[in-house]
């Protein structure tokens, strides 16, 4: 199992940041991983909530389910994303937290993949490191300059 963390300070309130990242529709904006990320049950985004993502890695498309398994109102949003290419399964945490008039977002992914990709780990976590400094820039720029 390979875990990558990553934070980046919104100069927004902890409410709208989450809001923002709570709709996973709006990930194809600020995560170009995502290529596009579709609601595919009833609802409002709750534990249970199901999105068709399409993706794409290390130049190869992928599409998979991803799943919310845990969400916590302005404090914290956990989703699942079973196999899909070289990966056994993928999962993010995405935790809030108020500082002043800001928020703090840190991100937890951590992954496992199949037997034959396993010696490329610590590739993935360097290659991962990257990946979440880019896209919570990406989201920290898009986020501040709407206000």
């Amino acid at each position: 199992m390979a875990v990558v963390e990553h934070s980046v300070l919104i100069n927004l309130p902890v409410e709208d940041v989450f809001q923002y990242v709570a709709s996973f529709e709006n990930y194809p904006k600020w995560n170009h991983s995502i290529l596009e990320c579709k609601r595919t049950s009833e609802g409002l985004t709750s534990v249970g909530t199901v999105f068709d993502s399409k993706m794409v890695y290390m130049g190869q498309k992928y599409s998979a389910p991803l799943e919310i398994s845990e969400y916590e109102s302005d404090k914290k949003i956990t989703f699942y994303v079973s196999k899909f290419g070289f990966f056994k399964w993928f999962r993010g945490i995405f935790s809030f937290e108020q500082v002043n008039d800001s928020t703090r977002v840190l991100v937890s992914a951590d992954t496992d993949l199949i037997t034959p990709f396993k010696p490329m780990l610590i590739i993935m976590l360097i290659l991962g490191k990257r990946s979440w400094a880019k896209h919570l820039g990406e989201l920290k720029r898009i986020m501040e300059s709407n206000t």
